[in-house]
């Protein structure tokens, strides 16, 4: 690899539970902490088009020889699969494994063991924290931010951040179809704080609503349940799981493929509840392929006359994936692509194949006397004999 040569990253925008949590113990022991590290940063880069590698390798400070050195602990334990086309590199970041299915699998399994010393595999195997103490007696050391980090600050700088402020609150338009704005106006600041109300987690939030169809008073109480204020923090996954367990409201003001997807799921299926696999199937398309709601319905109705009224994460996955490398936004484009890709598999279905010339025999040879039958009859019916 070159500093000039051009770099592309696709796959997976996010992490969830399990998977970041194998990250962090499992493929850490494997690959070490600089390795996944990278992984992380790649993760949240810019997924848009073509770039000088240089410009990568300036924004994470790190040279090119880290750089290759560390992908290639990535490609070895499937975190990366890397392709080449003349001085172009596609980087497809592939997704963890979940912890259970990391120590279950034949090859990753068998080298944590070979890695890490009996107890501290006992402790993976577990993969339970211990509960929290009381702090009773304890005095907290912890250090704090220091705002005199902003004693330099200068009006020039202020209006520089007024400006890129308001760019960003202008042009940057929420992906999905609940009103996320309207909706947050309704929470007071001390329940969910200011400095929460990111792009990237009301965007997360109404693409949570998009998926599940939820009573906003009870939506309102989840969002606001999954905000902590002592650390200030949001956790999308705990966001997730209320919803999850929550009962689907088919009384939204969104119809046909605009509806969320829980509902649309239930609509469909005639009054049938998902199950909990298929909510995290719906959950990962929306969220992780960050496919449009209207496209995800079509993708579940589609699957399902195809499938035999059953859902498979596979099938759907796959799907999902050459959706977003093809740039599949709306129903339209999802309805051509299904259809172009149908009549290719026909086209190559019908193909006549050619067979080789085997020498053929006539039917002369098939055919025998009557004296020749009754002896062979004769000696079938005496074979016991």
């Amino acid at each position: 690899m070159l500093g000039n040569d051009r770099y592309r990253l696709e796959g997976i925008s996010t992490l969830y539970g399990s998977e970041l949590k194998a990250l962090s113990l499992l493929y850490r022991e494997l690959i070490g902490f600089e390795a996944v590290g990278l992984f992380l940063n790649l993760i949240y880069q810019n997924k848009e088009d073509f770039k000088e590698l240089i410009i990568l390798l300036n924004s994470l400070n790190i040279s090119l020889d880290f750089f290759e050195e560390n992908i290639q602990k990535l490609e070895e334990v499937s975190l990366i699969r890397t392709y080449k086309r003349a001085d172009d590199y596609l980087f497809e970041l592939q997704k963890p494994l979940a912890y259970q299915e990391f120590l279950e699998h034949d090859i990753l399994g068998r080298l944590i063991i070979k890695k890490v010393s009996k107890e501290y595999y006992a402790f993976l195997r577990n993969g339970q924290f211990k509960n929290k103490i009381a702090k009773t007696g304890f005095k907290e050391v912890s250090h704090k931010l220091d705002f005199q980090r902003l004693s330099d600050w200068s009006k020039e700088l202020e209006v520089k951040y007024s400006e890129l402020k308001d760019v960003q609150n202008k042009d940057s338009e929420f992906s999905c179809l609940f009103d996320i704005k309207g909706f947050m106006k309704t929470i007071k600041n001390t329940s969910f704080p200011s400095s929460l109300r990111t792009y990237e987690n009301l965007e997360n939030i109404g693409k949570a609503a998009d998926t599940y169809a939820i009573k906003k008073d009870e939506f309102r109480k989840f969002v606001i349940r999954s905000a902590s204020i002592d650390p200030i923090a949001f956790d999308l996954n705990k966001l997730l799981a209320f919803c999850r367990n929550a009962s689907i409201d088919l009384h939204d003001d969104k119809e046909g493929y605009d509806m969320p997807c829980s509902a649309f799921l239930l609509n469909i299926a005639k009054g049938k509840e998902p199950s909990l696999k298929d909510k995290q199937l719906i959950e990962r398309l929306r969220m992780e392929y960050r496919l449009p709601t209207p496209v995800v319905n079509y993708l579940l109705e589609y699957a399902l006359k195809k499938c035999d009224n059953q859902l498979f994460p596979n099938y759907l996955y796959t799907i999902a994936s050459n959706f977003k490398r093809n740039d599949v936004d709306t129903i339209a484009k999802a309805k051509e692509f299904l259809d172009r890709s149908q009549k290719s598999y026909n086209n190559t279905k019908s193909k006549v194949v050619d067979i080789p010339d085997y020498e053929i025999k006539s039917d002369e040879d098939l055919n025998i006397s009557d004296e020749e039958y009754l002896a062979f009859l004769s000696k079938y019916e005496n074979r016991g004999n």
